[in-house]
């Protein structure tokens, strides 16, 4: 069994189905032939009570909760967010846009509930109470002790996920780093189906010195946080700046 330890975002349900040899074919999301996909290959640690004699990889963005139940035959590979961590949010938003089941944990876990909790959570101090939202998760990113993205020094294979936006050499070696084999052709195939995700991250880099440029509110958030850390700002300082604060 391989767990696979990474936050949603990190495009896991396509590395992970790389990792056992999986099909793939080329879209932008690739969840319905990974994480929730019937066959139960790759399944997400919510749902380890439904695994099967099929189920190869289990993803968990919380190592120790799954510490317990690791053999020693298992294989445990972090997918470190070593950069380029506004791409993360990016593809949370843009790939999270419908209900993926009923647990609790699952409330405001794909985009529009996270939105309207959030609206509701902002709306007394911020005049874009989504784009403040946003912003102060993108600060905390930029935090290498932030829970959902530390480094877990137990965990000695690591794969390196800023290649995958550097080049297709880097990320071929980055999988035999790892003990898996990758090719040029494959990731340039993966690249050309997250064109719209690489345009969004594109536009919201060309703004980042005015983010009230872009036009979608989520977008805005993004680059704000991207301007705090480039100016070594806290987000209070951020929102003040571009005249969110109430």
């Amino acid at each position: 069994m391989i767990f696979w330890i990474a936050p949603s975002g990190g495009n896991n349900s396509y590395i992970c189905m790389k990792l056992i040899g999986k099909e793939t074919g080329s879209t932008t999301t690739y969840h319905d032939a990974g994480t929730h996909s019937d066959g139960k290959q790759i399944i997400n640690i919510m749902h380890y009570g439904t695994r099967n004699e099929n189920t190869k990889v289990v993803v968990a963005q919380d190592y120790n909760n799954v510490k317990n139940i690791m053999s020693e035959n298992d294989v445990v590979i972090q997918n470190y967010i070593d950069d380029y961590r506004e791409l993360l949010l990016i593809n949370w938003f843009e790939k999270n846009q419908a209900p993926l089941g009923n647990e609790p944990s699952l409330r405001y876990g794909w985009k529009s509930s996270w939105v309207t909790w959030q609206q509701d959570l902002w709306k007394d101090v911020s005049k874009l109470p989504v784009t403040s939202a946003v912003c102060e998760w993108m600060c905390k990113l930029w935090d290498n002790n932030f829970e959902d993205i530390k480094r877990q020094k137990e965990i000695e294979k690591v794969f390196n996920w800023s290649c995958m936006y550097k080049s297709s050499e880097a990320t071929v070696a980055e999988f035999e780093n790892i003990g898996y084999n990758y090719t040029v052709k494959e990731h340039d195939s993966w690249l050309a189906s997250q064109k719209n995700i690489i345009d969004i991250w594109k536009n919201i880099r060309e703004n980042v010195g005015n983010p009230m440029n872009v036009t979608d509110d989520i977008w805005k958030g993004i680059a704000m946080g991207i301007y705090a850390r480039n100016n070594n700002m806290t987000r209070q300082q951020v929102e003040n700046h571009f005249g969110l604060t109430k």
